[in-house]
């Protein structure tokens, strides 16, 4: 419930604000039940599909790094670990709602800053220790190097591939004549089907406020030229 309050008293000065929300079919999902307290429009931009894995090693992984909740629909087989590592709070509820034996570590800040953070941390006690990394085909991949850059063993396995969905042809032209107050990206990707649906230069001209949830997210607006409000529940 905090999460809307913020984005209707903080981040908006309007009873009701007109926020057009982007993202995948399960991220929407979760904006359903307090749609009452905003004129949500709800846009899927995103189709996640699971990708044919390769068999994994047998044996334990010290860490498994999750980065999305996404990777979870990928994991055609968990393998074993000893400490989950997850970015975001909902990554972590995605876990536990799969295994909730399981008693996640979420890192903070939730971006790559806490990945390095940790694993930073780790260098004297862990140098050499296994890190399993299931991630999207968009995935960078200079964030596992950094990560064996410091000593640990990673072994990366693309388990989904992100499709960008363009607006709906209802949707561009609202956005267009300023029917909407704010756009609300709930990932990278979701800024990504936008500009797909617009071009950067037009995105930066149209007169409605960006949130986002996480600083992954606002750092790569900003790597466009968007500045975005950062949202935090």
């Amino acid at each position: 419930m905090a999460f809307f309050l913020k984005v209707r008293g903080e981040f908006l000065k309007k009873s009701r604000p007109r926020i057009l929300a982007l993202g995948s079919a399960a991220t929407l999902a979760r904006l359903k039940t307090e749609a009452s307290l905003t004129q949500w429009t709800l846009q899927r931009v995103l189709n996640i599909v699971p990708v044919v894995q390769k068999a994994l090693p047998r044996r334990e992984f010290d860490y498994t790094l999750l980065s999305s909740q996404y990777a979870l629909r990928g994991l055609q087989k968990w393998p074993p670990t000893k400490q989950w590592l997850c970015i975001g709070e909902a990554t972590a509820q995605a876990l536990k709602r799969k295994a909730p034996e399981l008693k996640p570590k979420i890192l903070k800040p939730s971006d790559r800053r806490g990945i390095f953070k940790f694993f930073q941390g780790q260098t004297h006690r862990k140098k050499g220790a296994r890190v399993f990394y299931p991630c999207s085909s968009r995935s960078d991949p200079r964030l596992a190097q950094k990560i064996r850059e410091m000593g640990f063993r990673v072994v990366v396995r693309k388990v989904y591939r992100t499709e960008l969905l363009k607006l709906s042809r209802s949707n561009r032209s609202r956005l267009l004549a300023g029917e909407f107050d704010a756009v609300l990206c709930l990932s990278p990707s979701s800024f990504l089907a936008l500009r797909k649906s617009f071009g950067i230069s037009l995105i930066r001209r149209l007169s409605v406020e960006f949130l986002v949830l996480g600083s992954t997210t606002q750092q790569a607006l900003r790597a466009w030229g968007i500045e975005a409000r950062r949202i935090r529940g």
